[in-house]
């Protein structure tokens, strides 16, 4: 039999019920939820069908039952909660924006490949089962990893610059 992966999900709203959907599509299971509150995280996990509630996000980052992150909370909190996932060596799933700017997505590569995790930036949660592949050490191909978030923060800077100053976008290589 093979082992179902765990996701812990951050985020009790309709964003956070999107991918409770897609990890179960996949094949895996919703292990813990965390919210504002436990009692949000309560009502989330009955609703979501989690195992279980996270009493905060620290807990549910450090939870032995938990084997990929998925991020449903409010653009600010990406940065920060995805950087601290990953140097928790906890794979992630975050909505967009995952990072703003070039040195935000470095500095997450660069806590993914410290701690050995894979993380992915997830519009529309397309890549749930690939992260899952990622999780028991398959790495599908064509598969956008931070690498390439890096070159799409690059590209969004680059685009941000073109319309400060009304000139064509030049993609960095």
């Amino acid at each position: 039999m093979t082992a179902r992966f765990r996701a812990g999900i951050v985020g009790a709203g309709f964003m956070g019920t999107v991918h409770a959907h897609a990890v179960r599509a996949v094949g895996g299971v919703v292990s813990r939820v965390a919210g504002r509150t436990l009692d949000e995280a309560e009502q989330a996990a009955a609703r979501m069908g989690a195992e279980r509630p996270a009493a905060s996000i620290d807990d549910l980052v450090a939870a032995d039952d938990v084997d990929a992150v998925h991020i449903c909370i409010p653009n600010k909190t990406h940065l920060p909660l995805a950087e601290a996932v990953l140097r928790a060596g906890r794979h992630v799933v975050c909505e967009k924006p995952l990072a703003t700017d070039p040195d935000d997505a470095r500095r997450l590569t660069e806590a993914a490949a410290d701690a050995g995790a894979q993380g992915y930036h997830d519009s529309f949660t397309a890549f749930v089962s690939d992260v899952y592949a990622a999780v028991a050490g398959h790495k599908p191909e064509g598969l956008p990893t931070f690498a390439d978030g890096l070159r799409a923060a690059v590209l969004t800077q680059a685009v941000v610059d073109s319309t400060r100053d009304e000139t064509w976008v030049e993609v960095p290589a």
